[in-house]
């Protein structure tokens, strides 16, 4: 499975650097939506997303997998989010 390696972070991060197009403006409004502990939640899930293995797809450079799609270790951070946005409602 392929998916482009990124996050919101990275959405964020070339939205302040001027280069920010429609998702990442939408996404950086988003994120400031967010409450401190739901920021600091997503700040830990993206932490994660970026420490796992990436590997580039061969066919596509600019897109990137995991080793036997493993994405479970972002299920502890992902729950925690997911927790803390559904305490909204």
């Amino acid at each position: 499975m392929g998916i482009k390696k990124g996050g919101l972070a990275s959405a964020q991060e070339s939205s302040n650097a001027g280069e920010g197009n429609a998702f990442s403006r939408t996404t950086t409004y988003g994120i400031s939506l967010l409450n401190d502990p739901e920021k600091a939640a997503l700040a830990d899930f993206n932490l994660v997303f970026a420490s796992l293995p990436w590997q580039i797809v061969q066919a596509h450079p600019h897109m990137h997998e995991l080793p036997d799609d493993n994405f479970s270790p972002l299920i502890p951070a992902a729950e925690r989010l997911q927790q803390l946005l559904e305490a909204r409602q």
